[in-house]
């Protein structure tokens, strides 16, 4: 049910990594994948594009969504 497409990531689908016992959004620079250019990019391709997205999405959609909350 829940994997139908598209479940693509950075769109549906965020990556997380745990480092020292805190929860950091993939892209964050002590993250694995921290290539913005490699894994955060809308027109690129590749089996890891999207990964970083979580870090984007944290630094700008979501305080945008958040902030029409309050």
């Amino acid at each position: 049910m829940f994997l139908n497409p598209p479940n693509r990531w950075g769109y549906d689908l965020f990556t997380f990594q745990f480092i020292d016992g805190e929860l950091r959004t993939m892209g964050d620079i002590q993250t694995k994948y921290n290539n913005l250019d490699k894994y955060y990019n809308p027109k690129g391709s590749g089996a890891l594009n999207g990964a970083a997205c979580a870090h984007r999405a944290k630094s700008d959609y979501f305080k945008k969504v958040i902030s029409q909350f309050k």
